[in-house]
């Protein structure tokens, strides 16, 4: 998101603990604070040594905030015997085998915000009970989409959990193409997410006319215990022999060199993106560069049980956008709505998106909160989030974050998504914010009698300007 803020804070890992440096570095919100610390890390990866001269032990780990919750957990009891849990979403699921735990434990998951990469479209997600060692591994099953191919090859995504001090660790994992999943076993919990062994990103997701971002790659340090890093000209452990041939591969805009150090001749890692002047209506610049070298990846189901490739082509989508947006998906339909508004009325926030085929709707009950979850509009705090879609203009669907459960009895239940806040400014000064969770619609009753609903996920991120 444009404004919103994540820390990534890069240590540098010296063989002398006591000359130790620690940067940080933001993903995304303050423009001139990102960009001069960003322009930075590459002096940094080269200027921690035990003494003069001494080459760097590799580059730096990506250190992030663990991620606000995003939703509400789902849970289970599980005991000796064994059993499974699934998200709300459908993404992650765990199975956990007999005398994995010797009596009945909650387990449970829930989305939280992704502050590794907060370009990518699914979330991580906070797997319980932490601290708890499994006494047999617990698998771990992800399951991908085309929204994660935009950003990640299939043959590289990798798993990946946070560690206490907030580095991320790549996990040994056996992808199926088939099954479109990416599975893993684990003896413990932590936040999880699914990554790649290396990425191409962007710091900015959404660029309206004229402005720009650094793009960069990131990946999987193998001399540093599989930690996910920076992708850095000196150090660099992951057998990268050329990173060549940038080039913005589809819509318009333009490539220049990054400010700072970010490489030379045949390794250039990072460049810096300038959207188009004027952006003429939504689309989208997708980058892509090519890396070689010698790509290894853990996997128990290839052959000779490694992934393991010469070359690839890493690429990113940045969308362009007015300075007004909302983008994102709904189900398998594209979002990108320039008409936005943002008022606040009786002490409620009232957002709505409105577009050739589809509008979206977002109501508070108060102002005082970042994070408002879906639940009874009758409790300060709460939210309420609508979608209407039209197929053609006889057919249009109606969602919505509220819908009825039977069991035991009939009763209300509530999406899982929370519409957290990321700027709420007075008249005529930003509303920025972002939504992600699964909006209801009827189908009629089933032979149990009570109410079915057809079901879609809603992924958006939004920038307006406050009219009330």
């Amino acid at each position: 998101m444009l404004n919103s803020m994540a820390l990534l804070t890069c240590f540098c890992l010296c063989r002398n603990q006591s000359t130790t440096m620690r940067h940080q570095f933001p993903v995304n919100q303050y423009r001139r604070l990102i960009l001069l610390l960003l322009f930075s890390i590459p002096f940094l990866f080269t200027s921690c040594s035990k003494n003069p001269g001494e080459t760097p032990v590799g580059p730096s780990p990506i250190i992030t905030p663990k991620g606000n919750a995003t939703g509400s957990p789902v849970t289970a009891t599980i005991g000796a015997a064994g059993g499974s849990l699934t998200s709300d979403d459908g993404r992650i699921s765990l199975t956990v085998p007999p005398g994995a735990v010797s009596g009945n434990t909650t387990f449970s998951i829930q989305p939280i915000r992704n502050t590794l990469d907060t370009n990518m479209p699914a979330p991580a997600y906070r797997l319980l009970p932490e601290g708890l060692t499994f006494t047999h591994p617990v698998q771990l099953s992800f399951h991908y989409d085309a929204q994660d191919l935009d950003r990640i090859p299939e043959d590289l995504l990798v798993a990946a959990w946070q560690q206490p001090d907030g580095s991320w660790k790549a996990v040994p994992s056996a992808l199926n193409k088939t099954t479109h999943t990416l599975s893993l076993s684990t003896t413990h919990f932590s936040d999880w997410l699914l990554t790649g062994e290396l990425w191409l990103t962007s710091v900015y997701h959404a660029l309206a006319a004229g402005e720009h971002s650094r793009v960069m790659i990131m990946g999987v340090n193998h001399d540093d215990e599989d930690l996910l890093a920076v992708l850095s000209p000196s150090g660099w452990s992951g057998n990268i022999s050329a990173v060549r041939d940038w080039k913005v591969w589809e819509g318009p805009g333009n490539l220049g060199m990054a400010d700072g150090n970010a490489g030379s001749g045949n390794f250039i890692t990072a460049m810096e993106y300038h959207a188009p002047v004027p952006v003429n209506g939504p689309g989208k610049a997708v980058i892509a560069v090519a890396v070689d070298g010698k790509i290894t990846i853990p996997d128990s189901l290839a052959p000779g049980g490694k992934r393991e490739f010469q070359q690839m082509i890493l690429t990113t989508p940045i969308d362009l956008v007015a300075n007004t947006y909302m983008i994102g998906t709904f189900g398998p339909v594209d979002i990108n709505i320039s008409d936005v508004t943002a008022l606040v009325v009786n002490d409620k926030i009232n957002i709505s998106a409105h577009g050739t085929n589809i509008s979206v709707g977002f109501t508070t009950n108060g102002t005082t909160d970042s994070g408002f979850p879906s639940g009874d509009m009758t409790i300060p705090g709460n939210s309420m989030t609508t979608a209407n879609y039209s197929l053609n203009p006889s057919t249009s669907f109606s969602f919505g974050s509220q819908y009825q459960e039977c069991d035991p009895t009939p009763h209300a239940a509530y999406s899982s998504g929370t519409l957290v806040l990321r700027k709420l400014g007075g008249i005529g000064e930003p509303v920025e914010g972002e939504f992600g969770g699964l909006l209801y619609t009827g189908k009629g009753i089933g032979p149990d009698g009570c109410q079915q609903y057809d079901k879609q996920r809603l992924t958006v991120r939004f920038r307006t300007i406050r009219s009330l």
